[in-house]
């Protein structure tokens, strides 16, 4: 499903997210997103899917904002980190600047 309907507000508490699962399965392995992660927005602007890596960017710039900083690890059953320290990856400022520029040209 597509997630650009992230950029409206809505009451739902579904979250667009790209959960890990099993490769031959498809069945979810956890319920959490790591810090690494947040490098697919940057990915999504350079293939040129700004509106879903926008979304994408949402969820952990949302994240940011509620913790001060990306945990490493943030479960998104219990909206809460599962490894809350915060080792300075790049990954979110790479995805944020990305976009950045994307929506400046």
């Amino acid at each position: 499903e597509k997630g650009g309907d992230c950029l409206i507000e809505s009451s739902s508490d579904r979250i667009p997210i790209y959960a890990n699962v099993h490769m031959e399965t498809g069945d979810v392995m956890n319920s959490w997103v790591d810090s690494l992660s947040a490098f697919f927005s940057g990915l999504q602007v350079l293939s040129g899917d700004v509106i879903e890596a926008a979304c994408n960017h949402a969820l952990y710039y949302a994240i940011w904002r509620r913790f001060g900083a990306l945990p490493e690890r943030f479960n998104w059953k219990t909206k809460l980190p599962d490894a809350a320290f915060y080792p300075l990856r790049p990954e979110l400022v790479e995805s944020t600047y990305l976009l950045y520029r994307v929506g400046s040209v």
